[in-house]
Parts: structure tokens; C-alpha cells; sequence
């Protein structure tokens, strides 16, 4: 795994709706971090509640091996409550994604199996 270097820009906290508010730079060596990679680093670096953490925006910057992040660390889970439904949505379509994808694996292995059977059938009916 590459390491990511967080350099905080910004920290500031939002007293209206109880979180703060990180904006920093991911400096990364080759493809750009996911959103839980980002998050778990900006949570260490920090010393953030993970399950507290959004990671809301990351921008790409082009020909560099940099984005621009912003996350938002809630005080609890009843101000969490104010987070857009698509971020939660986000999470839970990639989750899903990987249970499907975990199927397709067994399903290619049976079909190659079945060939490989078949193949013998075909060879032993000749």
C-alpha cells in the first residue's frame, strides 16, 4: 500500500452543526487513495473517531499526484443525522458491489470446471 502524507490546510469547527471541518492536501504516490483510505489516514493523523468521519469531497488535481480533501468529523452520531443521504448511499453501493461481485468469482470458477468436464466427456466420447 502507498503512503499518504495529510497536510491540514484548514481546521476549523462549525459550532451550528457540530463538527469540524478539515480541509487538507493527500499527497500519494501513484493511483488516488479511496475514500476509506483517506479517512482512515486524516482519522490517525488526527486522532478522529472513524465512524465519526466523512470524507466529502476529494478533488483530483490533474498531472499530480495530489488531491484536494475535505472531511467532516461529527461530535456524535445524532449530529451526524445531517449528512446528505447520497454519501451514505455512496458507502452502501460500494459494499454492495463487492457482495456481488464475490459471486461472480464462484460462478466463473463452476463454469470453468463444467468445461473442463465437459472437455473430457467430448475427448473419452471420440
Amino acid at each position: 500500500m502507498d503512503k499518504i502524507d495529510i497536510i491540514v490546510k484548514r481546521d476549523s469547527e462549525n459550532k451550528l452543526l457540530n463538527r469540524r471541518e478539515i480541509f487538507c492536501d493527500a499527497i500519494y504516490g501513484e493511483s488516488t487513495p479511496s475514500r476509506d483510505r483517506i479517512k482512515e489516514e486524516v482519522s490517525k493523523k488526527l486522532n478522529l473517531n472513524p465512524k465519526l468521519t466523512v470524507v466529502a469531497k476529494i478533488n483530483q488535481l490533474f498531472g499530480v499526484t495530489k488531491s484536494e480533501v475535505t472531511v467532516y468529523s461529527y461530535k456524535d452520531e445524532e449530529a451526524m443525522k445531517i449528512e446528505p443521504k447520497f454519501r451514505a448511499a455512496r458507502k452502501a453501493k460500494k459494499s454492495e458491489n463487492k457482495e456481488k461481485e464475490e459471486p461472480k468469482e464462484a460462478k466463473e470458477e463452476a463454469k470453468k470446471s463444467e468445461n473442463v468436464d465437459n472437455n473430457k466427456e467430448n475427448k473419452e466420447g471420440a
